[in-house]
């Protein structure tokens, strides 16, 4: 700044000197001019004007000026430097900046694509537990209609074995009720058996008798002359509850437990056609004389 005001000083005064000297000759030349004229007008010969001039010394002034030019150029050279330190320091500023937005936008981008992925694995694992959820449901349909199918074949089985024992019950009944008429005929074939078979318990009572020991299977321990007495809890219909081995009784364990298995086995007991007689609680005696 200061040498741009020495240039500026310097180059004022150095104009104003060449301004003097031009305006001074310009006046010496319309002096002269002038007197010209007005002798050419006048015929008459005009005193010639004294003109006093001095010569300016202009050296100095170029040396200000040099110096002023040489200042402003220094000047001009700072400022440009500067300006270019300015500049670069604007683009260096501008660079990190855009490095700071691209290294932002970057992980700006890195956060929305975890949060997408982030988003996609909970998707994915949405889909797979509704698909498991989906798989399990389609098991327990399958595990429900199978038992369901499993039901009705049940009860169809369960209908079918009861049609099929109604229908052996009813052989089997037919059969005791023919062996009844036999036990009857040949009983009243013989006369010590006509009193005791005089009542329809004594009947019923034999026929019990006669079922078990036909349901008996004869262990290898049994010998001839086994004499024992059953006791038998039962239901209406027959159907045995428990059954034991009571005193007096001559066999062995193996025996007694063959004779209990007989009574399970030949459950329900004879019951129809001897309900007017029928007891929950009852005693026969069982022998086998081999």
């Amino acid at each position: 700044m200061v040498g741009r005001r020495d240039n500026h000083h310097s180059g004022s005064g150095f104009g104003r000197a060449l301004g003097l000297s031009f305006t001074a000759h310009a006046m010496l030349v319309a002096v002269l001019m002038g007197a010209n004229w007005f002798g050419h007008r006048a015929h008459k010969p005009l005193p010639r004007p004294v003109i006093q001039a001095s010569l300016v010394d202009i050296q100095p002034l170029l040396e200000r000026q040099h110096q002023a030019d040489a200042l402003a150029d220094r000047a001009r050279r700072d400022a440009k430097r500067l300006r270019e330190r300015k500049l670069a320091a604007e683009k260096r500023k501008r660079k990190q900046a855009e490095h700071q937005r691209i290294a932002t936008q970057r992980k700006m981008e890195q956060e929305r694509m975890a949060r997408k992925r982030r988003e996609m694995d909970k998707l994915a694992e949405a889909k797979r537990a509704q698909a498991e959820q989906q798989k399990q449901l389609a098991a327990l349909r399958a595990e429900r209609e199978q038992a369901e199918l499993d039901s009705q074949a049940a009860e169809l089985k369960l209908a079918e074995l009861r049609q099929k024992t109604r229908a052996q019950e009813n052989v089997r009944l037919k059969q005791l009720e023919n062996e009844r008429r036999k036990l009857l005929l040949a009983a009243e074939s013989r006369t010590a058996q006509t009193q005791a078979l005089a009542s329809e318990r004594d009947q019923y009572m034999l026929t019990i008798q006669m079922t078990v020991t036909r349901n008996w299977r004869r262990p290898p321990t049994a010998q001839p002359g086994v004499r024992c007495v059953v006791s038998v809890h039962q239901i209406p219909g027959g159907e045995v509850i428990s059954s034991d081995v009571a005193n007096p009784c001559n066999a062995d364990s193996a025996t007694r437990c063959s004779i209990i298995n007989a009574v399970r086995r030949s459950s329900p007991l004879p019951y129809h056609g001897f309900e007017k007689v029928f007891e929950r609680e009852i005693r026969f005696n069982f022998s086998y004389d081999g």
